[in-house]
């Protein structure tokens, strides 16, 4: 049995390819995978996850504004459940075919 593995191009993120890649997957609400570094142990953690998702707010909204502490709202597909991306320690998205590096 052979398994094929696909090369996809790898995009280095300036500023403005996040600013509109964020936009786009906003706006789209596609899955996309996202590969960072977990703030309390430190491990690589893979997600697979996507903006927009609505089922599961009770209308009350974030106490803070995520963006401005440099977090990302998104719903982890895996988990069921609301996640913050930090953008800081945010080491790659895969997104229709194309892999941004951050």
């Amino acid at each position: 049995m052979s398994t094929k593995t696909y090369s996809y191009p790898t995009i280095k993120v300036t500023p403005a390819i996040q600013m509109q890649l964020f936009k786009q997957l906003r706006v789209s609400g596609h899955f996309f995978k996202a590969v960072f570094i977990k703030k309390t142990n430190q491990e690589m953690r893979t997600m697979i996850c996507r903006f927009g998702v609505k089922k599961h707010v009770n209308g009350k909204g974030l106490k803070f504004d995520p963006l401005s502490k440099g977090y990302l709202p998104v719903w982890d597909t895996e988990k069921l459940g609301y996640r913050m991306l930090n953008l800081n320690t945010l080491l790659l998205i895969h997104y229709a075919e194309k892999t941004y590096q951050f």
